[in-house]
């Protein structure tokens, strides 16, 4: 029988600009507030920046590029199957936590709900790119799954021995590549979700 998928052509490019909206808000807000150092303070620090351009543009930002990648997972989960589809829920799911990080920042109460809505998008980004590599290995997209591997080994490595903030970003920067190659082929599966000819699928 013919089978419909959803074109994943859309979400893609909602995962590419969701990374270079990212790109963009990080550099400009950094940039704008001097006291913000690269691996001396965490990307948080400027939710509660003295600066308010800094402090807008991370509350926003993060609440912006959430939904975008809250977006972005859902696409992939129902345009990709198996640990692909598994990948996108996940991400999804950090998607919501990242507005979550937008919304309450490090002077919000304690600080711990900004805490554990952090530690939670890391965690489910991270679930959803190893993950991934599982999806495309077994859709025979080595090239992606030998990128994210990598990136995650990276993350891991720098793990150790440096600081928290330094790890942060380092963990975002090569999160933000890992969006970029998963949406790349996202596009060049647009062929193959667009296919007329049958699908003959096993029940």
């Amino acid at each position: 029988m013919n089978a419909t998928k959803v074109s994943p052509a859309p979400f893609a490019v909602i995962g590419i600009v969701a990374a270079f909206l990212f790109a963009v808000v990080w550099i400009v807000a950094a940039k704008n507030d001097p006291s913000w150092v690269f691996g001396d303070n965490t990307l948080s620090d400027m939710g509660i920046s003295d600066v308010q351009l800094t402090a807008d543009l991370f509350m926003y930002g993060c609440i912006i590029t959430g939904i975008l990648i809250l977006v972005f997972g859902a696409g992939k989960a129902c345009s990709e199957a198996g640990y692909s589809r598994a990948s996108g829920i996940l991400l999804a799911a950090a998607g919501v936590f990242l507005v979550l990080v937008g919304v309450y920042n490090k002077d919000f109460g304690n600080g711990n709900t900004h805490e554990t809505v952090a530690w939670l998008f890391f965690v489910f980004l991270a679930l959803a790119a190893i993950v991934s590599i599982f999806g495309d290995m077994a859709e025979g997209k080595r090239l992606n799954g030998i990128i994210t591997t990598i990136l995650v080994l990276i993350c891991i490595g720098v793990c150790i021995g440096n600081t928290l903030a330094y790890t942060e970003g380092v963990v975002v920067a090569c999160s933000l590549i890992w969006l970029l190659a998963e949406s790349a082929k996202m596009i060049l599966n647009l062929g193959a979700a667009k296919d007329p000819s049958p699908v003959v699928e096993s029940i």
